[in-house]
């Protein structure tokens, strides 16, 4: 019996892992502040939202592993793939399900957020199969994240905004940051310094976007990113030697942060939402090996 306990705990991490299920707060917290930017609406509806998100999500992981099999061998070998815990067609054939089951739940939401589902899952295949040999790569994670603050918005009540258009371009520019670090790696010179400037569209979108209102809550939450991105950047930029994937796990935790910006409401409700996406990202990230 204890075998059959270790086998399931076993199999409950390599679905995590795969999963890279660190990264779903930063999902959930993109689909409420795309939704929210949009006027919002019935709570069931954006649960669905949530839903199918979290599939497509999902899905692009396995699928990224399965396809990312051959190089993992060399430059991953701790993945579940290359020690040989999970078969890639396993993996494969459950990435295309969470994609067909997250697309069909969203498509179900209405024309518009079947459109942009159906743009939204061809950029997923597309990053997942050519990402290695393509050197514009790390620009379609960020299409990615724009296009889902784009699919909450047009699957909320008053149908996709102006705030939400813009807020999802300044995500964009954030994610792409990180995506053109990751992609330098720490071993082909200094790091990059023009990312820098992507990082600024979050503060930028802000100033232009919040009246009076939501300004003072707008400032606290800038403040807020603002701190923890300097803390991020310090493990490249400052005087210690140099920790990108350090940098990299924080930035990415710091994407709840930059949707809080977005949305800068001072509802306590909603600040505690979006306060536990960006520690349940910390947590895992803690608690799950390198994902």
């Amino acid at each position: 019996m204890m075998q059959g306990i270790q086998r399931a705990g076993s199999g409950l991490e390599t679905f995590l892992v795969l999963g890279r299920v660190n990264g779903l707060g930063t999902i959930w917290s993109n689909c409420l502040a795309g939704w929210l930017l949009s006027g919002g609406g019935e709570p069931g509806r954006f649960l669905a939202v949530c839903l199918g998100a979290t599939g497509l999500y999902l899905g692009a992981m396995f699928l990224n592993d399965a396809c990312d099999a051959a190089s993992d061998l060399l430059v991953r070998p701790a993945r579940p793939i290359p020690r040989g815990i999970v078969r890639p067609r396993l993996v494969y054939y459950a990435g295309l399900a969470w994609l067909a089951t997250g697309s069909a739940l969203l498509a179900s939401l209405g024309f518009a957020p079947a459109a942009f589902t159906i743009i939204l899952l061809g950029a997923i295949i597309v990053y997942d199969l050519v990402h290695a040999q393509l050197r514009l790569a790390p620009a379609l994670p960020a299409v990615c994240r724009f296009l889902l603050y784009m699919l909450a918005g047009s699957a909320s009540e008053n149908g996709l905004q102006g705030l939400a258009v813009w807020n999802g371009l300044a995500m964009a520019a954030y994610v792409g940051a990180i995506g053109a670090w990751d992609r330098r790696g720490p071993s082909v010179g200094p790091p990059l310094r023009w990312p820098l400037v992507l990082l600024a569209a979050p503060f930028f979108i802000a100033v232009l976007a919040n009246g009076p209102g939501y300004r003072l809550t707008a400032v606290f939450m800038a403040l807020l990113l603002a701190g923890w991105i300097a803390w991020c950047l310090h493990h490249v930029f400052g005087p210690l030697r140099p920790r990108l994937q350090s940098m990299s796990s924080g930035l990415q935790a710091g994407i709840v942060l930059v949707d809080q910006l977005a949305v800068a409401s001072p509802s306590y409700p909603l600040m505690a939402l979006f306060l536990l996406c960006f520690l349940s990202v910390l947590l895992i990230q803690r608690i799950l090996p390198e994902t």
